[in-house]
């Protein structure tokens, strides 16, 4: 699950996205599809610096 606003099929604004569990994944800013700054944390909540997340609207299954 995720929220966050969208501009032309992009994400735009502030971005937070959840794991399956409800445990924070991602949270964000992103300015034309582009991370301007990104928080990554694992499925028990464990911060992961330097991880790629999935594209926003690409979310795991």
């Amino acid at each position: 699950m995720s929220e966050g606003s969208w501009t032309a099929g992009e994400p735009d604004a502030a971005y937070t996205r959840w794991h399956p569990n409800g445990q924070k994944a991602a949270e964000g800013t992103y300015r034309a599809g582009e991370p301007v700054e990104l928080k990554l944390w694992d499925e028990n909540g464990n911060p992961e610096p330097g991880v790629e997340p999935p594209a926003p609207g690409r979310e795991e299954s």
